[in-house]
């Protein structure tokens, strides 16, 4: 990991993340997350949250709630694309505050999709608040309609009537995928 091209120290981070020895990769992946700025953030943090450590995981996890963006971008990546379902305490936390959860719908949504049997009545109802938050742009409102939808049996009590609420909102779009929401819930 130590030498080597960018690419080349990126396929290793991959290989070392398959090779079910965490307790003897953990640490050469972290330093190399830490030491190569140029790095793909996405790879090495996928090694590590496929490893499932403690160490590893942790060390994702509190990537989440990093101040660059992309960091925690990479992050919620990671953890999707290696099925991470005990990151899902993280993810609630961020889903429940719209001014933070804002920057990162597309790969809230993506870590949804990916875990989707972390899903519970608690993690929708945090979904549907983000669907009213105006903080969001109507294109990330909508992917967390599509979210809910899937997950229509997990929904609160008032899931319908803030759905009603969400669709007089104005926009055409928001409307109609509100619409489509309720009619498919029944």
């Amino acid at each position: 990991v130590q030498n080597g091209s960018l690419r080349g120290k990126e396929f290793a981070a991959r290989v070392l993340g398959a090779c079910g020895s965490p307790e003897r990769v953990n640490e050469p992946l972290i330093e190399l997350y830490t030491a190569e700025k140029d790095i793909s953030r996405v790879e090495v943090l996928t090694a590590l949250a496929r490893l499932a450590s403690v160490e590893g995981l942790s060390f994702v996890k509190v990537r989440i709630s990093s101040q660059d963006i992309d960091e925690a971008k990479s992050a919620l990546t990671a953890l999707a694309t290696a099925k991470t379902e005990s990151a899902a305490a993280e993810v609630l936390a961020l889903s429940k505050s719209a001014s933070d959860a804002a920057k990162y719908i597309q790969q809230i949504c993506g870590y949804y999709r990916a875990c989707s049997s972390v899903i519970n009545k608690e993690h929708t109802t945090a979904l549907l608040r983000l669907t009213e938050s105006k903080r969001l742009s109507i294109e990330d409102r909508i992917a967390l309609l599509d979210l809910l939808i899937a997950n229509e049996k997990y929904w609160p009590s008032d899931a319908k009537k803030t759905l009603k609420q969400l669709a007089d909102t104005g926009n055409m779009e928001l409307r109609e995928a509100v619409l489509v929401a309720l009619a498919l819930s029944g």
